[in-house]
Order: C-alpha cells, then structure tokens, then sequence
C-alpha cells in the first residue's frame, strides 16, 4: 500500500495534478492519525513539498494546522515544559514550545484566509472527503471562509494554548468594546500583546463585514452571535454577563426579520437561564418562546424548544441527616418540576454491617436502583410528600419528617413514581439512623479519650451504653479494640496507643436497649493535640495555576492554647520565612515577610516553567510552621462553579458546623454526581 501511494504521489508531480498532490498528502497524513503516529503525521506533512494552486494549499494548510492541534492534544503535558530555543537554525518540531505551536496554526488559517478571491466560494467537492459538513442552513456557513473562520475562533477560544499572562489578564480585556464595537487590531504583526480574545473578535467582526458585502445579513448575523457566545464563556464577572445579554438584547431587535433571529433567542435565553437573579428561568423560557412562535420551523426554533425542555424538566435531590431523633426534619429534597414524591423505608441489620468489610463510609448503600433489586425484604414504612409548586422553574427546598415510628437504622428510597419501577423514574436514596442517643467524643489528655453519651430529647447522660471501639481498615473485616460501658455520668474512657498506620480508622459504636449511635473515622481525636501553638495561616488568591503564572499570597502568624481559644496574632515587625516547593520538595521560590500591626503580610511568587506539575506547596519555617497546597497544571477553564452559603445557625468552637452548598453548570443544569472534598 505504501508503495503504490508513493508512486501515486510521484506520477502526480509528475504530471503537475495539484489535486491528486494534495489529496494523497492529506491521506497518507490522516493514516499515521489513525496510527497514532501524531508527531510522524506532523513531520511529514510539514516536510513536503506542497501544492503550488491556491485552493489546493489551503485545504493541505488547514489539514496542517489540524495535525498541529492533534499533536498538540496527545503531547501537551512533555510541550508544556519546553523552554523556547533560539537559533540560526531550523529548530527541531521536539524543541517547539506550545506558544509556537500555536503561532503556527493560526498562521496557516492566515494564510489560507488570504487568498480573497476563494473565500466566497462554496466548499469545493474534493474537501469534503476531509471535513465533516455542517447541519447550518445553507444561507449561514455557505462559503470556504466560513470553514477557516470558525476554526480559527474555536482555536483563539481554547484557554490551553494561550500564554499564562493571557490566561490571567482576561479581566484587563473590555469585553464589553469587542461585543458592541470589535476593535481593528493588527493581529497579523502584533501577535504577543494582542489577548486572544481580541484576535478572536477581530476575526469575527471582519468575518461579519465579509458576509454584509456579499447580501448575506443572517451569516453577518451568526458572527456576531458566535462572538457573543464566546465573550459571555469568558466573562468572569456578572456584571459583564448582563451587559453581554443587553447588547444581544438589542441585537435582536432589529434583525427580527431574519429566520435565524430565532437561533440568537435561543442563544439568549441560554445566556438568561445562567443568571442567579430570580426569574431568570422564566425570563428564559419566555424568551426561546417568541424564538419557536416566530419561526416554528426553523433551526432556531429546535434550539429553543430544547432550551424550554432543559427549563422544565422535573429535577430533586434527597438528603439526610446522619442520625437524628423520632419524629424530627431529618430529610431535605431539592427539588424543581415535581409536585409528589413516594416514600420507602427499609430496615437494615445492623449486626450485618458490623460484619462488612469496611469502606469509606460506614452503611452507605450507593445505588437505591440496585438495592430495590436486590432486596428481597418488603419495606417498614411507606409514604408520600405533596411539594408546593415551582413556578419559577428553580430549586426549592422541602423538609420531611418521615414516617418511621421506631428507632433503627434505615435505607430511605425516593420515587417519582408510586410502583417506585425505574424506566421513566428517578430514584434516589439515603441511610438514617433513627435513635436517642447522641455520642460527645474528647481528649482531656493526651493517653485518654473519653466518650460522652446524652439522650437527645433530654440531654440528660445516658449510663450503662455499651461502647465498643472498632479498629479497621479499607476491604477488611472491623476489630474489635475494646469494649466498656458508660457511668452514671454517661462517660466511657479509652486508652489507645498512637499508630503510625495511615491507614487504620476507628470508628464508635454506642448500643443500649436497640438503639444506636455511631461515630466514624475518629481518628482526627487519636492525633496528638499540642497545647501551645505557634503556627501560621497562609491562603492563595487561586486553588489551581498555570506555569508561569504568578501566585498571590497572605500570610497571618499567631500563637496560644488550642484548647482554650485563647489565640493572638503575632507583633508588628516580626519577620517569616516563606519558601515554594515544588513535587520534589525543592525550594523554587523564597521570600522573608515583615508582619504589619495586624500580624498579617503578603507576597507573590512567578511559578517557574519546565517543573513537575501536580501538588506544590507553600510552606513558612520554624517557629511558626504553616503550609498550604497549590495544584500546578496545565488545565482548562471549569465548566461549573461551586458556590456556599452562610451557615443557619451559629457557628461555635468544638461544635459541629452545618454549611450547605451547591455546584452548577454555567447553563444552569445542578452537577450531581460531583465528589465533594
């Protein structure tokens, strides 16, 4: 096969078959994809001698840059760590940085672009062997330039290959200018201080201008909803986003005329659903609403409609508290678009569970649909919720008191359905346990560990409980370290030695009378807890950064007893040490940091390029040891965020805290299968 293609490509120059050239080089290119052969694909397109007629060219230019990024793809954590060689000499493509990569590409969309005489042409017959065409309505994407175009915007938008300066001066960019007025730029001569985000708005406003030259007002109109859409996935602060909805607001009514005005409703009222204002969901749907009323045929009209179906669809969640009392709010749904749930309540062994083998929660059962299954017992205690209407289409929170009238441990299913069968359903579950005794663990020192169990109505001390201490570890059977019964007090001592065994987890057991109380993973009281404390607390502005990207540090020293509170921060003029480590645990990076009247300072630091990514951390020397971890990766832009609110109740020291939170995507939809940290 090798052979005949050669011989097939030297009779082509032979006979100067430009298209037949340019056919086999994308061919025999696209073959070495197939084999995984990412930087021989690159070495040999770019090796050869290529087609000298335009139309030839730029599909050999485009399918250049393609191979580039598909490179690029496999390989960019080892292209990351390139430091940028300067030389005489053609440089190797295994010295080239991503930033030349990334010239690179976009300079094969210049190239391909330039050739004006093509660029309202429709796409020629043999491209489309190499490209997978589009579903637009022939009168929006219709000519060769549209293909260069929206590839080249795809490529400014991808965060990954811009420069870690350009990745953390977003807000420095008026976004508000290039969506209402794009700016010319020299993008071609100027390429270090041109943000990306105005490259790509220079593209698509000249792309804009192209297609009103040419009559063609619904493809001027596409650009400028394809900016739009760009700038508001980029646009950190709110503020921007509304003003980004307004201009497209104002976009659209004066184009009401064109039939793919509805595809910009649907553009919109996913722009509206992301708003955290109330009503924005109704605002939403009214919107993709006048899209499908206008236009019901249309392209546009599918989007709405999918927009309105994503708005309406029912949604809950189930939670639970992880012991509480007979009779009491122990569950909470979150819930949209559902006006009944059903209720099954099964009793689980508990003698059982003592006898699994240990995992990282104790008698957490994963999946109700496999439970329901699997489980032959019938269940204790049925019901149903009636849920006030959500006529605003958001979340809303119901509390429910269960209908279980005796103490026990339980594995609570939720349906939408009353036969609770699972096509068309959702189904969700949660482990209660149902008792009055409430467990109180402390360490008055540091060989004892004293156990306190109250009643929970009462809060009077609860005597003769029997506790029994649990060691384990994670796919093992538990152990049984010791056994003791509370006092007239309600207290139970314990005398464990510390263990170096990071691995082994203890876990309480309190019993009396069939009801229970559990505390798992104890092991943060088996820690020694030193009484005076010099330490310090240091936070970044960011969690996750870039090489070469700066990171932006506060430091507070204090010293005192832990035990007591009794804590202060430290004198003004007192100097600390602050050192970057890297993975290896190498120092790259070092400040000392004179503390102001309020015992605080600050400082920065460069992350240097060419290290290991992963887990870095910032660390202050003795006395007064403090540390706290940074991830170092080359990452792409987060497609939700995680928001919490303020705790209900206050918030007091040596007592359990209560936060609620929630994670949603940026269209809106909740993350619900996301780990939690």
């Amino acid at each position: 096969m090798g052979r005949n293609r050669i011989f097939s490509q030297t009779d082509a120059r032979a006979t100067n078959q430009q298209d037949i050239i340019s056919q086999g080089l994308v061919r025999c290119t696209r073959l070495q994809i197939g084999l995984h052969g990412y930087e021989t694909a690159v070495r040999f397109l770019h090796g050869q001698e290529w087609p000298k007629q335009t139309l030839e060219k730029v599909l050999v230019e485009l399918f250049f840059a393609h191979t580039l990024m598909e490179y690029y793809e496999v390989y960019h954590r080892e292209i990351n760590r390139r430091e940028k060689t300067v030389s005489a000499h053609t440089i190797d493509l295994k010295a080239w940085t991503r930033d030349q990569i990334s010239e690179k590409i976009m300079a094969c969309f210049e190239n391909a672009i330039s050739y004006q005489a093509l660029m309202n042409q429709a796409m020629p017959e043999f491209y489309r062997e190499f490209f997978i065409c589009n579903n637009y309505p022939a009168q929006i994407r219709p000519v060769l330039r549209d293909a260069i175009t929206y590839i080249a915007v795809k490529h400014l938008a991808d965060s990954k290959y811009w420069t870690p300066q350009a990745a953390n001066e977003v807000y420095k960019v008026n976004i508000k200018a290039l969506a209402n007025q794009p700016r010319k730029l020299p993008v071609l001569i100027d390429k270090l201080n041109t943000h990306p985000l105005e490259k790509l708005a220079y593209w698509l406003s000249e792309h804009s201008k192209f297609h009103l030259l040419h009559n063609r007002p619904a493809a001027a109109l596409e650009a400028q909803y394809v900016l739009i859409d760009y700038l508001h996935g980029h646009a950190h602060d709110s503020g921007i986003r509304e003003e980004l909805i307004t201009t497209l607001s104002n976009l659209q009514k004066y184009n009401r005329q064109h039939e793919w005005w509805s595809r910009g409703q649907a553009l919109l009222a996913e722009l509206i659903q992301q708003q955290k204002k109330p009503g924005a969901l109704i605002e939403a749907k009214n919107t993709a609403a006048l899209g499908i009323e206008a236009y019901p045929l249309s392209h546009g009209a599918k989007l709405c409609t999918v927009t309105i179906e994503v708005i309406e669809h029912p949604k809950y969640s189930l939670d639970c508290m992880a012991l509480d009392g007979l009779q009491k709010k122990s569950l909470l749904v979150k819930y949209k678009n559902i006006s009944k749930l059903y209720f099954r309540a099964y009793e689980l062994n508990l003698e059982k569970w003592l006898n699994k083998k240990f995992t990282s929660q104790f008698g957490v059962i994963r999946n109700p649909r496999e439970f329901i299954s699997s489980n032959k017992n019938a269940p204790i205690f049925t019901w149903e919720e009636n849920l006030e209407p959500t006529l605003d289409y958001a979340f809303h929170r119901h509390v429910i008191i269960p209908t279980i009238n005796k103490n026990g441990m339980y594995f609570i299913v939720s349906s939408t359905r009353e036969d609770f069968y699972p096509e068309n359903n959702s189904l969700c579950g949660v482990t209660l346990l149902i008792s009055d005794l409430v467990l109180i663990e402390d360490k008055p020192d540091k060989a004892t560990y004293e156990f306190k169990v109250l009643n929970g109505e009462t809060g009077l001390p609860q005597p003769e409980v029997k506790i029994t201490l649990y060691s384990c570890q994670r796919e093992q059977n538990l152990h049984v370290v010791n056994t003791k019964e509370t006092d007239k007090n309600g207290n139970a001592q314990f005398n464990i030695s510390p263990t170096t065994n990071r691995h082994l987890n203890y876990f309480i057991l309190a019993g009396k009378q069939g009801s229970y109380s559990i505390k798992d993973n104890i092991n943060y009281i088996l820690n020694e807890d030193p009484q005076d404390v010099k330490e310090s607390l240091l936070f970044t502005d960011r969690s996750i950064y870039r090489p070469g990207q700066k990171i932006l540090w506060k430091i507070i020293g204090y010293e005192g007893i832990r035990k007591s509170g009794a804590f202060r921060t430290l004198q003004q003029g007192t100097i600390l040490d602050v050192n970057l480590h890297d993975p290896n645990d190498q120092v790259v990076g070092q400040q000392s940091i004179k503390l102001n009247a309020y015992g605080t300072g600050s400082g920065e630091f460069i992350i240097p390029t060419g290290r290991l990514l992963g887990q870095w951390n910032l660390r202050v020397n003795a006395p007064y040891y403090g540390t706290t971890g940074i991830r170092v990766e080359e990452y792409k832009r987060p497609t939700f965020e995680v928001s919490v609110t303020e705790a209900p109740d206050e918030i007091r020291l040596n007592h359990s805290a209560r936060l609620r939170g929630e994670a949603k995507y940026y269209f809106g939809s909740p993350v619900s299968s996301g780990k939690i940290n």
